[in-house]
């Protein structure tokens, strides 16, 4: 999680794979900008990289909104589209 950034400046996932929890739950905050990545995937020793922000909750509803933005490229942690950066 990134904390004390809007949205829009996280522009880079972090190098530290320590930064990334891998099979505890995480809390649903409003608050931070959660940033993943994928797994490697056999063979092909790629990651992908993307970022997320609950946009809203509804509890009654039981439900959560989420703003995603995933890079494609394959071990790329820019988190902005190619033409922006």
């Amino acid at each position: 999680m990134i904390e004390d950034q809007p949205f829009e400046d996280v522009l880079r996932a972090p190098r530290d794979t320590a930064a990334y929890t891998r099979t505890e739950p995480v809390p649903v905050r409003t608050d931070v900008v959660y940033v993943v990545r994928t797994g490697r995937r056999a063979g092909s020793g790629c990651v992908y990289f993307g970022k997320a922000q609950v946009a809203t909750v509804d509890r009654d509803a039981g439900r959560v909104d989420v703003r995603i933005v995933q890079n494609p490229y394959c071990n790329d942690r820019f988190l902005v589209p190619p033409d922006e950066r």
